[in-house]
């Protein structure tokens, strides 16, 4: 017979696990973590080649167009 769940607990680890990984999105989008390690070990990095472009683009204060020969903005 299996042995009856205690489910207020259950329910707080996955509140916990919840939090965890809202704080771990978070610092992804922040820039801020630049790689993580899953429960399995598993690492997985964020610097990749779209890395530089990201910091670019995430400290950028002002904008940059190009203007066309055509008069389209690009």
């Amino acid at each position: 017979m299996e042995a009856p769940r205690n489910l207020l607990k259950e329910n707080e680890e996955l509140k916990n696990r919840l939090k965890e990984a809202e704080e771990l999105l978070a610092a992804i989008k922040s820039g801020s973590v630049d790689a993580f390690v899953t429960d399995e070990q598993k690492v997985f990095t964020l610097k990749g080649a779209d890395y530089a472009y990201r910091i670019l683009i995430d400290t950028m204060i002002e904008g940059a167009a190009t203007l066309a020969l055509d008069m389209t903005v690009n």
